[in-house]
């Protein structure tokens, strides 16, 4: 994803996969809440940018 944002001039802040989505946003929710713990499918990412 990277490299195909990079070729039309967008420079990538943040680049998060699943685990890495759940670590940085829902991992102090999940720790207060183990019941009702919060995941990202593997399937799903999440991609900061802005065009350079």
């Amino acid at each position: 994803m990277e490299q195909i944002l990079a070729e039309y001039g967008f420079l990538i802040y943040e680049h998060f996969e699943s685990q890495e989505i759940i670590e940085q946003y829902f991992k102090e929710y999940n720790l207060a809440n183990p019941k009702y713990s919060i995941i990202a499918f593997e399937n799903v990412n999440y991609c900061l940018g802005t065009k350079k």
